[in-house]
């Protein structure tokens, strides 16, 4: 990007949610939409009342990605529904990872907050990954499925670069150290974010930018930690209108040039 991209403040008369916009705050939370409809607002809403009720200063930023025909709706739901979200529109498709990037360089928090449209957090999920980030680069809670089941606790590499997801029980109280997770709902401070030069633009539009990013962080720093304490429901492919632009075989041989040895040393896929 030639510069930081505008941003403006969505102001309903009467909104369904309204954040709080800390001048100074301590928690940027990021969201990146495409296409995205009504879910994205049980996103921030959810945000909105656990930060409120946990007394963090914090601030909501949503990079909506221009969608080839959903064009403004997500937009459109966010003035008309939310007072106090900044609002940046790229009027292009950074994909998942440019529009983490343009979030960042646009957040005013020291940590973030890097949370899909489609996941709803619960209250304490602030407060049990901050605690973690003494000791680990990315703090990430256990995600669950609508009906309270454990969705995943991580992801395991295979020798052929695919990726699986792991449901291994984590207790509250407990911590688990996978490869990586998904990039969902990730605590970090920016700091570390900017020091491993932020997702990889390159694998755009989505996917596997997010376990290359983790294994940078475990090469150069304290790795991802899934705290049982903290859990998240995520519904599942609800963050965009459209996801079959993405082509996973490309991706996945683009990982596996980036990552040889880390594929080589893998176990085979799951039967």
């Amino acid at each position: 990007m030639s510069g930081p991209l505008p941003v403006t403040i969505t102001d309903s008369p009467v909104p369904r949610i309204a954040v709080t916009d800390a001048e100074q705050p301590e928690l940027s939370c990021v969201l990146v939409t495409y296409g995205t409809g009504p879910i994205v607002l049980d996103a921030i809403g959810a945000l909105a009342r656990t930060l409120d009720r946990a007394d963090v200063a914090y601030e909501i930023v949503v990079v909506d990605n221009e969608h080839r025909w959903a064009r403004d709706r997500t937009r459109r739901l966010l003035r008309l529904a939310t007072s106090g979200v900044r609002l940046v529109v790229p009027g292009r498709n950074l994909g998942f990872a440019g529009g983490n990037n343009a979030g960042v360089e646009l957040a005013r928090g020291e940590v973030l907050a890097l949370v899909n449209p489609d996941v709803a957090v619960t209250d304490g999920w602030y407060e049990a990954l901050r605690a973690e980030l003494t000791h680990a680069t990315i703090a990430a809670p256990v995600f669950l499925d609508a009906d309270g089941s454990v969705q995943e606790t991580g992801h395991l590499i295979a020798d052929d670069g695919s990726t699986w997801p792991l449901a291994d029980p984590v207790a509250p109280g407990e911590l688990h150290r996978p490869t990586y997770v998904s990039a969902a709902c990730w605590l970090i401070r920016r700091a570390d974010f900017e020091r491993l030069g932020g997702f990889d633009t390159g694998y755009h539009p989505a996917y596997y930018e997010d376990a290359d990013f983790a294994l940078r962080a475990a090469r150069d720093g304290n790795g991802t930690v899934v705290v049982g304490s903290a859990t998240v429901r995520h519904f599942r492919r609800g963050s965009t209108a459209d996801g079959r632009e993405v082509d996973l075989l490309t991706q996945r041989a683009r990982f596996r040039r980036a990552w040889p040895d880390v594929v080589a040393a893998a176990p085979p896929p799951p039967t």
